[in-house]
């Protein structure tokens, strides 16, 4: 159960962290001269970030189960 709960809290924070962003940059576009569309050119390059950190963290948890599955993470054991 607390896996749920973690997994929860950890994806309530991260479109809590992307509301911000999308607020902040909102608020901060429409000062600048272009207004809303000056923020645009931003968003190809907040999703690129997401995406590849999605992708990282994918390929990372998938060499650790793969080497916990195969016994190579595991040292020498010994009996002192």
């Amino acid at each position: 159960m607390r896996k749920h709960a973690l997994l929860l809290t950890l994806a309530f924070l991260a479109l809590a962290l992307f509301a911000a962003f999308a607020v902040w940059s909102s608020v901060q576009g429409s000062d600048v001269g272009g207004g809303s569309q000056g923020i645009a050119v931003a968003w190809p390059f907040v999703f690129g970030g997401v995406s590849a950190l999605a992708i990282l963290t994918g390929v990372l948890a998938w060499l650790a189960f793969h080497a916990d599955n195969r016994g190579r993470d595991h040292g020498i054991e010994r009996d002192i």
